[in-house]
């Protein structure tokens, strides 16, 4: 509890603000990425990632 406390009296800098751009980011992409997989799934007829196989 008390390092939590610890970070909540921290004044916020240019770090915490570039983290919170690049947790956006990766939640932009990883929306594009559903639904880029989705629009995949559709296209093979529902069956998603259907007929790829693994290699050996």
């Amino acid at each position: 509890m008390a390092a939590e406390s610890a970070l909540k009296e921290r004044e916020r800098d240019a770090r915490d603000e570039e983290i919170e751009r690049l947790k956006a980011k990766v939640g932009e992409i990883t929306m594009a990425n559903e639904s880029l997989y989705a629009k995949i799934g559709m296209l093979r007829g529902g069956r998603l990632l259907a007929g790829r196989r693994l290699r050996k």
